[in-house]
């Protein structure tokens, strides 16, 4: 029996892949049990690949940690500014923002927890990535209020 007889050998995942595979499945354990509480064992294990693997994409639990925050909160900003972008009345742009934003909540719930509510604000290693995160949304949508108030009023 031959590759062509459906006894075909499982495809190797290229290393970006890989990479894109362990972050999918570290989301959710991170959002679930935090930062402190999700193992590098418990991610390996998650993603059926052992630790050395696991080591060879990511230097450090804290790597991998902060590589979510990132990547997650660039989505949620960029659907934030886009959606926004996409109105033309003042109005219709901090609404379509808000929206984007509850959408996120409730579509990407892990992402959120990751973001928002994983304990990332307690280590002091990651609150600043989210509180950076928090500033840039602010800024996103203050600049579609069209009132008349000084700018630190309008973040």
């Amino acid at each position: 029996m031959g590759p062509s007889d459906g006894d075909e050998l499982p495809r190797r995942l290229t290393a970006d892949q890989r990479r894109q595979q362990l972050l999918q499945v570290a989301l959710p354990l991170f959002a679930a049990g935090g930062f402190n509480a999700t193992t590098m064992d418990d991610i390996a294990d998650a993603a059926g690949v052992t630790k050395p693997l696991l080591y060879q994409h990511f230097a450090s639990k804290q790597d991998l940690f902060r590589e979510l925050l990132d990547g997650e909160g660039r989505l949620l900003l960029r659907d934030v500014e886009s959606r926004a972008a996409a109105e033309t009345h003042p109005y219709q742009r901090v609404l379509a923002g808000f929206r984007a934003y509850f959408d996120f909540v409730c579509k990407r719930t892990s992402a959120f927890q990751l973001l928002f509510g994983s304990g990332a604000r307690l280590s002091d290693e990651f609150t600043e990535s989210v509180r950076r995160l928090e500033e840039r949304i602010a800024t996103v949508i203050s600049r579609f209020i069209d009132a008349d108030i000084d700018e630190a009023h309008r973040d």
